[in-house]
């Protein structure tokens, strides 16, 4: 029990309770005021109590504080009391105890807190504290996986802000679902990072107390590469399986329509000898209209074979100024129709490809900046624009400002069969061809768009130097199963060449072994009974200067074994559908070869 006045309280009574705390005896405490017990920290406060109250103000029933023994040792107190009067002066009944204990688990928590919260900054992943989308707490790997240079400005802003808006419901109903307490497994997000980029997250969270209301706890982890592997991997397995149906598919349509190809070059040969100069042009013209049938469905085919083929050993150096301004050539009309065009390409080194497959990326790639193009716009741009880069390779950029590629679809631009086009304008297989071409050549195929704000795609290829050509020569062998295929070449060959023709693997190869003066072996690769390689082998065994005189042909079903065989022999590939003039360029340069 105590009497306030301005000079503080004065003890009326103090129980052994209260000298055990203040760690003196009742004669020490008679001997000195109540004052000099209690801690400097708290003597402000005390003594403006006693004050307040020596005054007839009201004071809290409750504080806190803390005393000093005599050895200087600090004892935090609570103290809660009620008024009462002592021989007419204010005063109070006050009940107060050593609160050390729980002093020292306060600070023992706030330690570790501290500890806790050290080694959350320090942690090499995101960490952050949401309720609901609400970001509330963010550390500095979090704050760096997103971009942003200041995480307390994070702090109240949504997540939803960064996230792709297609992630957004499926992040919403899984917060939802672990508030509840259902167990939610990791889940990878897509965010967008302050430049523009796409960061793919890997998200696993708990349920989690924050500032005593329920929240959660996400551990946020960038698996950008990892994603991207993982995306490339299934790629491939999707273009292993297709490419496998699509070589099948080509060889069994190439064969008969090489053959029926070849048959209107025959009939229309033989209907103008017969019929004279003078004939009726009628006729002439159907065989055109169904030339251009056959070469409708040869170009379909070739898509297919292109996508399922996995090398070429067909290749040269080539001026990628030269394919390019004859695809520019090609296209005028169309992108004279839709914008503007410009082309700024300088000299660039030659690559060593072959010239009509990477004219067929450059009409691809153009035809699609084309199509991006809204009809009837004013300002609509396609450029072209190549350059070195410092590591060597040859870069060709096609622009447009057209409707560019929503983020979605251009993870899966080059997915075989994708389309955005309309029924009938696109097969899908236009891009995954590209994309094959230029990584069997060793480049690669760079797309950077943002949906609204037009496209460039980016062709990057090694640069190489030029072969040597080859002059060419006219004594032709002609190995082939198909009977109808086999007399066709002989016979459009013929009039140009020494032909002989065999459908028999075994009969050529006598023939050959006799010693038979042959230039060029035109060997198709799939035979029955002997095929093509080993039908080589057999041969270049006995006679070895004859290892660079073949050419094979493909209906498109061979595979990477053959491929690499196919390297050894240095003899060229020709693919079925193919044309006269076709075989014909690649008799002579064969056979010029000494």
């Amino acid at each position: 029990m105590v009497t306030y006045s301005a000079e503080g309280p004065q003890y009326v009574y103090l129980n052994d309770a209260a000298l055990k705390i203040l760690g003196r005896s009742r004669e020490e405490v008679e001997q000195r005021p109540l004052m000099e017990m209690i801690a400097p920290e708290s003597v402000d406060e005390v003594l403006a109590i006693s004050r307040r109250s020596a005054g007839g103000e009201a004071t809290p029933s409750r504080i806190e504080g803390v005393v000093q023994r005599p050895d200087g040792t600090r004892v935090p107190v609570v103290a809660v009391g009620g008024p009462l009067q002592f021989d007419g002066k204010p005063g109070s009944v006050a009940f107060f105890w050593d609160v050390s204990d729980r002093v020292g688990a306060e600070k023992a928590r706030l330690a570790e807190s501290q500890r806790l919260a050290r080694v959350v900054e320090a942690a090499p992943d995101g960490i952050a504290i949401v309720r609901g989308p609400i970001i509330l707490h963010l550390n500095s790997a979090g704050a760096r996986l997103l971009g942003i240079d200041d995480r307390e400005k994070a702090v109240g802003t949504s997540l939803a802000d960064v996230m792709l808006p297609e992630e957004v419901p499926m992040m919403m109903r899984r917060m939802r679902a672990a508030a509840e307490g259902k167990h939610q497994g990791d889940q990878v997000y897509r965010v967008r990072h302050k430049d523009g980029s796409i960061v793919s997250a890997e998200v696993s969270s708990i349920p989690y107390e924050h500032e005593g209301q329920p929240a959660l706890l996400a551990f946020v982890r960038d698996v950008t590469e990892r994603a991207q592997l993982q995306e490339q991997m299934a790629r491939a397995e999707r273009l292993a399986s297709l490419s496998t149906l699509a070589a099948g598919l080509a060889h069994e349509v190439n064969n008969p329509l090489t053959a029926a190809m070849l048959q209107v070059d025959v009939i229309e040969h033989e209907l103008r000898s017969a019929l004279g100069p003078t004939a009726a042009g009628g006729v002439f013209d159907r065989i055109r209209d169904l030339r251009k049938t056959q070469e409708r469905i040869a170009d379909v085919m070739r898509d297919f074979a292109a996508f399922a083929r996995t090398g070429n050993d067909k290749r040269e150096a080539v001026d990628l100024n030269l394919i390019i301004g004859a695809v520019e050539r090609m296209l005028a009309p169309m992108l004279a129709k839709k914008g503007r065009y410009s082309s700024q390409l300088g000299v660039l080194p030659k690559i060593r490809a072959e010239a009509s497959r990477l004219e067929q990326v450059f009409v691809n790639l153009m035809l699609n900046a084309v199509q991006a193009l809204p009809e009837g716009r004013d300002g609509n741009e396609i450029s072209v624009r190549g350059r070195v880069l410092g590591d060597g390779r040859v870069c060709v950029e096609i622009a447009d400002n057209g409707v560019g590629i929503t983020t979605e679809n251009l993870r899966r631009v080059f997915d075989p069969f994708f389309t955005t086009k309309p029924v009938g304008v696109g097969t899908g297989l236009g891009l995954t061809v590209c994309h094959n071409i230029v990584s069997s050549y060793g480049g690669e195929i760079e797309i950077d768009s943002v949906s609204g704000h037009g496209c460039t795609m980016r062709v990057l290829l090694p640069a190489d130097a030029p072969a040597p050509a080859v002059p060419p020569r006219t004594r032709v062998m002609i190995v082939d199963d198909e009977p109808h295929l086999a007399s066709t070449l002989r016979l459009l060959l013929e009039a140009r060449h020494e032909v002989v023709a065999f459908t028999c693997g075994e009969e050529a190869i006598e023939l050959l072994l006799k010693g038979a003066p042959i230039d060029v072996v035109l060997c198709d690769l799939q035979m029955p009974i002997l095929n093509g390689m080993e039908l080589y082998r057999r041969v270049v065994e006995r006679r070895p200067e004859l290892k660079g005189r073949f050419i094979f042909m493909t209906g498109g079903a061979y595979n990477n074994n053959a491929d690499r065989e196919l390297a050894v022999t240095r003899g060229p590939l020709v693919e079925k559908p193919f044309d006269a003039a076709e075989v014909e360029k690649l008799i002579q340069r064969v056979g010029a070869r000494t």
